[in-house]
């Protein structure tokens, strides 16, 4: 394959992913907080709180939200030096036993530092590499992840390989989807593993009425792999565009209404603000809010 044609397959996109934290301590009582039950009664949560939003938005609409959960093992990567980390950036494995996800991100306040082309950032994956030549499965995307306390950027690669690819030792296996990381840590260097977490997703739900319709709904519950206690419990949606296409305003409006109304619910709280950058101007740090 040429690097026109791998290039071709790559997806070039720009999202929005808007971000709820719930407040897993008012609303889970602590008999209800192991894998399975825990899950369940999330997820009848959620459920709740999307039909008092949608409803406190519009009389005509109709939500699609069902039951099938499903898990993924989730893992962070770094050095033992944390040099990725240090670079901003994280590796990060989502797996089952049919596929695996691999994902590299990299981060900045002022998005127009991530990448000038898309096929120059480091984040950049080879799709040659993963033997999964399907379109959808492989893309590059400038990220926005928007909370009701901070909000983030980053340039994310993806794509997926076959099977669950789990056992990871050094940077090699990055390296041959992710070329370009060779100019942060050159070489095989050994890697270990940050986070470890047995997600339980939920994603097939629908929200529509009026103009909006939104399927990119998810729900991770994440466990800790070793002790199955209850770290997060997170729920998002998307609004996507292709990257050179210009945003749509009105479905953003649309979109931001829901998420506000979403917070109405009383089902999710905010976070104390982690984000900050140096004004080189100013000289001070600025918080990094909506």
């Amino acid at each position: 394959m040429s690097d026109k044609d791998a290039a071709e397959k790559v997806i070039h996109q720009e999202s929005k992913e808007y971000q709820l934290k719930i407040d897993v301590a008012a609303h889970l009582p602590p008999h209800d907080r192991v894998p399975g039950r825990g899950d369940e009664a999330l997820f009848k949560a959620v459920a709740k709180a999307l039909h008092q939003a949608v409803a406190s938005l519009a009389h005509d609409h109709r939500i699609d939200i069902h039951d099938n959960g499903w898990r993924r093992d989730a893992l962070r990567y770094d050095t033992a030096e944390g040099r990725f980390k240090a670079n901003d950036l994280t590796l990060a494995i989502e797996a089952t036993d049919e596929r695996t996800k691999l994902k590299c991100k990299r981060h900045s306040f002022i998005p127009e530092l991530l990448f000038q082309r898309p096929d120059h950032a480091t984040v950049y994956p080879d799709i040659r590499a993963s033997g999964v030549y399907k379109k959808h499965d492989t893309k590059l995307k400038r990220e926005q992840d928007i909370h009701l306390d901070n909000i983030k950027t980053c340039a994310s690669g993806s794509l997926f390989v076959k099977g669950r690819q789990t056992d990871v030792k050094d940077t090699s296996f990055f390296l041959h989807y992710y070329p370009r990381l060779d100019s942060i840590v050159p070489g095989p260097v050994p890697l270990k593993t940050v986070s470890h977490w047995d997600e339980c997703v939920y994603d097939d739900m629908r929200v529509r009425y009026g103009r909006v319709d939104i399927d990119t709904w998810m729900l991770v519950n994440r466990w800790d792999a070793k002790t199955q206690a209850l770290l997060e419990s997170e729920l998002s949606f998307k609004v996507v565009k292709n990257l050179d296409d210009p945003w749509d305003c009105s479905q953003l409006k649309d979109a931001g209404e829901l998420y506000h109304a979403l917070d109405g619910t009383g089902l999710f709280m905010e976070l104390p603000p982690i984000f900050t950058f140096f004004d080189p101007v100013s000289s001070i740090d600025i918080l990094r809010a909506p």
